[in-house]
């Protein structure tokens, strides 16, 4: 429990009584909320009925339900909420938008960690406040609809922060975590590996050894956190829970888009109308051609990321001697920390615009890096663009504000924000190659 002390020990001392201010005001504003908590317009049925088979039959059996898709930490969720029910005596109809307060308890706990990292690279913390406490699109998910898309976000969020302040163990542990929020999370495992090698083990004496010592504990710490977050669930080994997520989750939908303004909606793709098996270009079905661009943009976006790994092996190759890259290592630490942030933004961006079966929830982790990347860098439009564009994009099937205005009735309204995602995509790539390839001119400069 040293860990736990020193933590509060360090948010206790009097050098952070301003950052304790500012934690004040994060969480005042997720409190505030808490009192205006409107009814869930999609899912609030799903909700009731799984917390209803939580109560009468019992946790260990929730998978039996045929189409509960969700892990554990989520499946912990409506349990924690339908036990608040019961001692509360409110009903799980009336107290549905209750269940909320379980994915909002993310997102402030987002805000807060997006508050370290300021506070880590010299941000002016009221910078974080400006960018998110009055976001829509970073609240909407949650506070609106009540999706859980916000607690596999902050698991992955802080797993980056916790390799950029060297601990590899507990950033393991943290993507642990995420998986058993989300399985999506695997999208982001090989960018943090290999920036966990390339900023923590490469520099070190004998980082092989360093490295195959931590993934063995780590495992071991691993299969620990798996075995306790599965043995709620006896009713099912966690092999069977495993697989009876994967199928149900991709049995959910075999169109083109769910309702995501991605790249097939700019192409012509009619969303939950055409299907992904269908051929496109070339013979190639839809989802096919989504898992090739997917692959050609994680190439593209690891590409930096892998020239620095390879750096240190060029003298061995004789046709490279003649070539001098960028070490990862010259990079000023606030720079590694940006370049990752794009890394992230792009992945977590391009799984959502590129791939099939795609839900508009989809791109919310891609809202918290672009933010990540504007504090560090200042530059803003990317987040700009893709928080725009996550917003119509949940408004145009949610329709919160339909009394409003009605944006399923404006027939060119998805091209829009699939458009913008677009450019938020297209930017980002080009303040990844800017920032790599300004600092190899400058290596190579005589």
């Amino acid at each position: 429990m040293n860990w736990w002390y020193r933590l509060v020990s360090e948010w206790r001392s009097q050098d952070n009584r301003e950052q304790r201010k500012w934690d004040a005001l994060v969480i005042g504003c997720f409190l505030f909320l808490l009192f205006f908590l409107p009814r869930p317009t999609f899912d609030d049925g799903s909700y009731i009925v799984w917390a209803q088979y939580i109560r009468d039959e019992g946790l260990s059996h929730i998978y039996h339900l045929h189409y509960v898709n969700y892990m554990p930490i989520n499946i912990f969720g409506l349990q924690a909420w339908q036990l608040l029910s019961g001692l509360f005596q409110i009903g799980l109809t009336e107290g549905v938008h209750y269940f909320k307060i379980f994915p909002l308890l993310f997102d402030c706990l987002t805000v807060l960690l997006l508050l370290r990292f300021a506070k880590r690279y010299g941000i002016g913390l009221i910078g974080v406040l400006a960018l998110f406490l009055p976001n829509i699109a970073f609240w909407y998910n949650s506070f609106i609809w009540g999706q859980l898309d916000s607690i596999y976000t902050f698991f992955v969020v802080l797993t980056f922060y916790l390799l950029l302040k060297r601990q590899p163990l507990a950033a393991f542990l943290a993507l642990v975590l995420a998986l058993n929020a989300k399985l999506q999370a695997v999208i982001f495992l090989p960018a943090l590996g290999l920036f966990a090698w390339v900023y923590i083990f490469q520099p070190q004496k004998h980082p092989v050894r360093k490295l195959i010592q931590t993934v063995g504990l780590s495992g071991a710490i691993a299969m620990i956190a798996q075995f306790l977050l599965f043995a709620p669930f006896w009713a099912h080994s966690p092999a069977q829970i495993m697989t009876l997520i994967w199928e149900r989750t991709t049995a959910l939908s075999t169109y083109v888009t769910f309702n995501a303004d991605n790249f097939w909606i700019l192409v012509g793709a009619q969303s939950m109308v055409t299907l992904d098996t269908s051929p496109w270009l070339l013979g190639m079905s839809y989802h096919a051609w989504g898992y090739l661009l997917f692959s050609l943009a994680t190439f593209l976006a690891f590409l930096p990321l892998i020239v620095m790994f390879l750096e240190q092996y060029w003298s061995h190759l004789t046709a490279l001697k003649k070539f001098r890259f960028l070490k990862f290592s010259m990079l000023a630490e606030a720079m590694q920390a940006e370049l990752l942030s794009l890394i992230l933004y792009i992945q977590g961006l391009s799984f959502f615009f590129f791939l099939t079966q795609m839900h508009e929830r989809y791109s919310h982790p891609a809202i918290v890096f672009a933010g990540i990347f504007a504090l560090l860098s200042k530059k803003k439009a990317i987040f700009l663009c893709t928080c725009i564009a996550y917003v119509l994009n949940l408004e145009r099937i949610d329709l919160f504000w339909q009394d409003t205005i009605d944006l399923s009735q404006i027939s060119w309204i998805n091209q829009i924000s699939a458009l913008l995602y677009m450019i938020g995509l297209g930017l980002a790539f080009w303040h990844l190659y800017r920032l790599y390839l300004t600092h190899q001119r400058l290596k190579t400069k005589p």
